[in-house]
């Protein structure tokens, strides 16, 4: 297989450079106010000796704010950060027109309706627990259940074993490296029950108009894990959330903490 070579437009570029300065530094301390500067490098006078990446965004505090990032105020859901906490398949290096693989390997299309992805061998969650593909078939089942933009394009999500897996589009089109690529990808050791939920209603042809269906969708949409189970450097420290702050700390374990 191989990996894409397509161009697509970015949404923002400061997702990259944010990727890039982050992989350095031994912690996150963010802002929840929203304005203000920002600055990174080791501690000096006003901190410690450890290296720091001080950002700004805003986020919700818990309950309201949660870590259902699927859902309506996940914190970090959709942001620059989420990228180092739940990291997705691969992301587009625009300078250089090529994909940077994350929990991917590689990947191809197999003409006339298949697209195959192979998974990062060896990768851990924050909990301990190993990244498969049926990580990634959860995510995609989830993103089905919600009916997200991906599932215009796909019939199914398979996995072949433990690190391969196979996309079968019923509208075959290039856009689906991209959409299939860029997804965070989230644990299924938390959400596979939700995952196997979803499967269920497929399974039985529900339609997605049914009460039943739109109950789950409910359900699945008030679900607050415990706390956001990572691939990425960074986890959120859940007791560090004030209205102010909160900080993401370097987690040890990861794939890429030595990057």
């Amino acid at each position: 297989m191989r990996t894409g070579e397509r161009i697509y437009r970015p949404k923002d570029l400061t997702r990259r450079q944010f990727l890039g300065l982050s992989a350095a530094g031994a912690g996150l301390l963010l802002a929840g106010c929203g304005g203000g500067g920002q600055n990174y490098g080791e501690g000096g006078g006003g901190g410690g000796s450890a290296k720091e990446f001080h950002g700004a965004y805003p986020y919700l505090l818990p309950p309201t704010g949660h870590f259902n990032t699927f859902a309506t105020n996940g914190i970090f859901a959709l942001t620059i950060y989420q990228d180092v906490l739940e990291m997705p398949l691969a992301m587009y290096k625009w300078a250089e027109k090529k994909y940077v693989p994350y929990m991917a390997t590689e990947w191809g299309f197999e003409p006339p309706d298949v697209f195959k992805v192979t998974l990062r061998e060896g990768a851990k969650w924050s909990d301990g627990s190993e990244f498969t593909s049926k990580d990634v078939v959860a995510t995609f089942n989830l993103l089905r259940l919600q009916e997200q933009l991906v599932w215009n394009y796909l019939e199914s999500v398979e996995p072949d074993d433990e690190y391969n897996l196979t996309f079968t589009m019923k509208d075959p089109s290039t856009v689906v490296e991209r959409l299939v690529l860029k997804e965070p990808i989230r644990a299924n050791s938390v959400y596979g029950e939700w995952s196997q939920k979803a499967q269920k209603l497929f399974d039985s042809g529900t339609d997605s108009e049914s009460k039943r269906y739109r109950d789950l969708v409910t359900e699945f949409e008030s679900f607050k894990p415990e706390e956001m189970v990572v691939t990425g450097p960074f986890k959120i420290d859940k007791d560090s959330i004030t209205e102010s702050q909160l900080t993401m700390t370097k987690v040890d374990t990861a794939w890429n903490a030595g990057q």
